[in-house]
């Protein structure tokens, strides 16, 4: 009866330790099936209301604006032509024509002065094509249907991330909360994520995707062409393929065995290889091979390692990575994943290294004790800096100027969820800002393994090299 004392106790330890970890597994699922709920919910409300802004007024002042031009002004029998011309779309909503175009609000005190001082013509005045209306209000809601449609996964996922964070950050002090209360202590949504029952493919469901490292064009690129045994050395490399489908031999091993009978020779292989790797000249093949197996397997070693960087690119989702029997052969497996499309683009996208020279924040704006603005930005151009500050933070650390008296590189933060609205902004600015030199850019903070946070940069149009 003693005997069964430990065994009684390791029972009840184990069924504690189960318990704890599945709260944590059932508060993950309780959270990911509220987010799903959330994300379909707003994603139905954001198409009515990107819907219910198609109206016949809307299509009819796009119409009106696209007949805004220096012709048109021209045209306009005026008064005094000294004041600046404003087009009025309604009481808080003004537009001037330079080149293109503008909006802008009133934001200041100087706008509603400048306003009280201009020409305002108002869109009703302009004429437009009425018969055209309808048929245009019809293309527009399909268009926006469609969108929807085809954007639904994508977008879905961002509305399921914008929930997890929501949840996990405090609004008003931007401070990690927990989600879940569990013996006396908070966890938040990353703890629970962490210490969750992880639940493989067959149990979640998700993406499974194979990747290779391709040996032979590795090989074929450091491989001299000049050389007078490269048609020899190409030959045995299709030999090494047809075997390479009914074996689960590494393709170098099957290179090896095309030299079988030229282990011991020189000035084969290393001929081949001599202009990339002055090591091997003189090398037999079998030892050309060994230097090659080395240089390959740290090719390969940084693919895992780039694999396992991009795979945590995937918000609420805990990648595993397994090597095969075959060098240089990955699994990726992606639990939850639902996307083919984006897994596809994050895992197997090229990288092009280019080196840039980046504009310092002060160099990039007039920055007083008052305000920050773009340097030789209008004061009317107020609403672009409006939307710089919704969608970027420029937090005090980053205006402080550092040891060596000067500012970094980097110009501000934002939230991945908010990536495409970034874009867009960039392309009006760098439109604005069209005599400046100027290409905006963002990167992942490397600190931030959640991968939610953004550096954003001003770079020189042109890159060094």
């Amino acid at each position: 009866m003693k005997s069964r004392t430990p065994i009684l106790f390791l029972t009840i330890v184990f069924a504690l330790v189960c318990i704890y970890h599945l709260s944590f597994t059932w508060k993950v699922d309780s959270i990911n099936e509220e987010k799903i709920e959330y994300a379909e919910t707003q994603l139905e409300i954001n198409k009515n209301t990107d819907l219910s802004k198609i109206t016949e007024e809307s299509i009819a002042n796009e119409l009106r604006k696209e007949k805004i031009n220096q012709e048109f002004i021209n045209s306009l029998d005026r008064t005094d032509t000294t004041k600046q011309l404003v087009f009025e779309l309604d009481s808080s909503v003004y537009y001037k024509f330079e080149d293109t175009l503008i909006e802008f609000e009133l934001s200041t005190k100087q706008d509603t002065i400048r306003l009280n001082n201009s020409d305002i013509f108002s869109f009703n005045n302009i004429d437009y094509d009425s018969t055209i209306v309808d048929s245009l209000v019809k293309q527009e809601k399909d268009n926006i249907k469609n969108d929807y449609v085809s954007n639904k996964t994508l977008e879905l996922s961002k509305l399921e991330s914008y929930y997890i964070d929501s949840i996990s950050v405090n609004q008003l002090t931007k401070e990690t909360q927990g989600v879940y209360n569990l013996l006396f202590k908070n966890y938040t949504y990353q703890e629970c994520l962490d210490k969750q029952i992880n639940l493989g493919l067959d149990l979640k469901g998700g993406i499974s995707v194979t990747l290779e490292v391709d040996i032979r064009d590795v090989l074929v690129n450091w491989a001299y062409e000049g050389s007078n045994r490269y048609e020899i050395f190409l030959s045995r490399l299709d030999l090494a393929d047809m075997a390479m489908k009914s074996s689960s031999v590494d393709y170098l091993d099957l290179v090896k065995d095309e030299y079988a009978n030229e282990l011991e020779a020189r000035n084969d292989l290393s001929d081949i290889f001599g202009s990339e790797f002055k090591e091997v000249n003189g090398l037999t093949n079998e030892e050309v091979v060994k230097y090659l197996r080395k240089e390959i397997d740290g090719i390969i070693s940084t693919t895992f390692t780039t694999l396992k960087e991009r795979s945590e690119r995937f918000a609420n989702i805990r990648p595993n990575i397994l090597t095969t029997s075959i060098s240089g052969r990955f699994i990726v497996e992606l639990p939850g994943a639902k996307d083919v499309k984006r897994v596809n683009s994050i895992l197997t996208d090229p990288a092009k290294l280019e080196f840039w020279e980046a504009y310092k924040l002060d160099e990039v704006f007039d920055i007083t004790q008052n305000s920050i603005r773009f340097r030789d930005m209008s004061e009317s151009d107020s609403i672009i800096m409006n939307e710089w500050f919704t969608i970027v933070e420029m937090s005090n650390n980053l205006l402080q100027r550092n040891d060596e008296g000067s500012f970094g590189p980097v110009i501000g933060y934002a939230n991945s969820n908010n990536e495409e609205d970034l874009k867009k902004l960039f392309n009006k600015l760098e439109k604005l800002l069209l005599n400046q030199n100027i290409k905006f850019a963002y990167g992942y903070l490397a600190s931030d393994k959640t991968r939610k946070t953004l550096q954003v940069y001003a770079l020189k149009t042109s890159p060094i090299y």
